[in-house]
């Protein structure tokens, strides 16, 4: 069951609160326990050319991450076609073929969830606007933030977005005491 949340839901019922920045190759997952305010950052870096390899493959990464860390959230970052921002290395820009492939990467991640997880989608403007106050904020300074916000080091922005996308929703739920105390652990 796939559901999102509103506005008017509190944190009473979630313990643990995850991130995921989906991509097809490296994708930035985040965990938050409420409890202890521990957390987990990783890069489930999958190198293989072939995507139905890939795709295996991140079935079986997120699976284990799923079943090991047990959240009671999953934030996920929404997909979009990026008309405008140019491709490392090349001059293509964003298509639709490369949302098609995102899109199965995110039914593969939600095909691991349980009945119990509640499903939040977020922009990844939202994320950027909440930690820099740039909706289109460059990847380096969502790193800067994230970094300087848990005292993370040496992390992808596909680690930097699915910890944005936590934080922010922290931010949206009023949940200052968390985030105070938080900041008091990293600083």
């Amino acid at each position: 069951m796939v559901l999102s949340l509103s506005h008017n839901t509190t944190l009473g019922d979630y313990m643990i609160i995850s991130g995921w920045d989906v991509a097809s190759y490296k994708t930035g997952v985040f965990f938050l326990d409420l409890d202890t305010l521990k957390f987990k950052s990783i890069l489930v870096d999958i190198k293989s050319p072939d995507l139905y390899e890939r795709l295996r493959l991140f079935n079986e990464k997120s699976g284990k991450l799923l079943i090991n860390y047990n959240p009671d959230l999953l934030i996920v970052e929404n997909t979009y076609l990026d008309d405008w921002r140019k491709h490392k290395n090349t001059k293509k820009r964003g298509n639709v073929n490369t949302l098609k492939i995102l899109e199965k990467f995110h039914g593969v991640l939600l095909g691991n969830t349980k009945d119990y997880m509640d499903i939040h989608y977020m922009n990844p403007s939202e994320h950027k606007e909440t930690l820099t106050g740039m909706g289109n904020a460059q990847k380096q300074s969502t790193i800067w933030a994230v970094q300087k916000k848990l005292g993370l080091v040496n992390i992808d922005d596909n680690q930097a977005d699915a910890a944005a996308m936590v934080l922010t929703y922290l931010v949206k739920k009023q949940q200052w005491d968390l985030l105070d105390k938080i900041k008091l652990m990293y600083e």
